[in-house]
């Protein structure tokens, strides 16, 4: 990357990489799309080196007194603000990040204030977000639906000076052409005026989120750690299995069972006995197939003899003969002490 360039060709090279960067498809992780915002964030912090030794703007002049030329620079730092909340980079320190992008965008809003282009309204509502200032329902959502259409308009003015601006170019009417870039440069600050008064906004969640994320793991301790060295891990004392659960500063001290509340309904409610598990059809079903269960009747088969075999014919009469003579000997009811007879 060339470190001689003008500051007119870093302003316009980080420009064209922001603009690649918003309109990107890329994952906000992708290797490529972070290499642009580096090297974007490179020539925008060159350039406001530049400014500075350049003395570009002075505080004794007013936004009249800029040229056209120059007015632009003015976006340098909220280009960096936005440039530094893409950073998407588990290695760094988010916190850091955010002060830097928080930085940038407090300087970019103290030099539209100084040139009277930070509207007191636009202070006054930061202030109050910034410093968590109740609202009542109704005039927030009014001030919501207000920044919203504001937002929306400036929009739709840009997009319209882009396309006069194109056209007075092909024309080649100079004067229009530099009246109508100073009116679309002033309309592009108030847009990122807007834009800036959300992301400090979000910015402020998002440090307050950090910070506690931090607490954490400073609370945790060096003990809660990943160990990948397994001679490391056989120092480790055995896991108690009693005692309380948690410390005083909220530090697990033995493991336990986070139970699932449906699942406790559910056995408050339960009937004191088990509940069957299949139906009777099921288990038989099972016993079959198991081979518990013979198939066919229970009766025995009545054996059926030849009229001419005699010899069967007679076993037949003299086991016939046998069971009656057993029957007489043998009265129903008999051995049975209760007949008493």
């Amino acid at each position: 990357m060339d470190n001689n360039l003008s500051l007119k060709e870093e302003f316009e090279a980080g420009q064209n990489l922001y603009n690649d960067i918003v309109n990107s498809n890329l994952s906000s992780n992708d290797e490529n799309l972070q290499k642009k915002v580096n090297d974007a964030i490179r020539h925008f912090t060159r350039a406001s080196i530049l400014i500075q030794q350049l003395s570009i703007f002075s505080i004794n002049e007013t936004v009249d007194d800029i040229n056209t030329t120059d007015l632009k620079f003015l976006l340098v730092k909220v280009y960096l603000g936005e440039l530094y909340l893409k950073i998407v980079n588990p290695n760094s320190d988010r916190e850091k990040i955010l002060e830097t992008a928080k930085k940038n965008f407090n300087e970019f809003l103290s030099n539209c204030e100084l040139y009277e282009l930070f509207s007191q309204k636009d202070k006054e509502y930061l202030e109050a977000k910034l410093t968590n200032k109740s609202f009542n329902a109704a005039r927030n959502r009014e001030e919501k639906i207000a920044r919203y259409k504001r937002e929306k308009e400036t929009k739709n003015k840009i997009e319209e000076l882009t396309k006069q601006m194109k056209i007075a170019s092909e024309r080649g009417e100079e004067n229009v052409d530099e009246e109508i870039s100073r009116n679309l440069i002033l309309t592009t600050i108030d847009l990122f005026i807007q834009q800036t008064i959300q992301n400090l906004e979000m910015i402020k969640d998002e440090m307050e989120m950090v910070k506690m994320m931090k607490k954490m793991k400073e609370n945790q301790g060096p003990g809660s750690e990943r160990v990948d060295n397994q001679s490391d891990k056989n120092n480790f004392a055995p896991i108690p299995t009693s005692g309380p659960l948690l410390s005083q500063k909220g530090k697990p001290l033995r493991p336990f069972v986070i139970v699932d509340h449906k699942e406790r309904l559910n056995q408050v409610f339960r009937p004191s006995h088990n509940l069957p598990t299949m139906t009777i059809d099921e288990f038989l079903e099972n016993e079959r197939k198991r081979g518990n269960i013979l198939s066919g009747g229970t009766e025995p088969k009545q054996k059926i003899i030849d009229d001419n075999d005699e010899e069967a014919l007679d076993a037949e009469t003299m086991k016939q003969r046998k069971w009656d003579d057993f029957k007489d000997d043998n009265p129903k009811g008999w051995g049975n002490r209760m007949n008493k007879g």
